[in-house]
């Protein structure tokens, strides 16, 4: 079945892009899994660092008063977020 990859896709990513949760979170700029990439990019912008592999990773600096405070790589896989991890440089 062709349509295979894209049915699994859409079961991993969220489905209903009106709804309180999801409008929640990007009201509040936070990433959750089985977020497309247009929610990571309206809840975060766009990201400084990207690497295509070995997963497809997205790489936001958090600064205050101008110093490097933490790290946020946000991991994905089939087009949605898989993984959210916060590391202090």
């Amino acid at each position: 079945d062709l349509h295979y990859p894209l049915r699994r896709q859409r079961q991993m990513c969220i489905r209903d892009s009106n709804s309180t949760d999801l409008r929640r979170y990007l009201v509040r700029e936070q990433v959750v899994k089985g977020m497309t990439k247009e929610h990571v990019l309206e809840a975060f912008g766009r990201p400084p660092e990207t690497y295509p592999t070995p997963q497809e990773t997205w790489v936001y600096q958090t600064k205050y008063y101008g110093a490097l405070y933490e790290l946020t790589y946000v991991y994905f896989r089939d087009g949605c977020v898989e993984n959210v991890v916060y590391r202090k440089p």
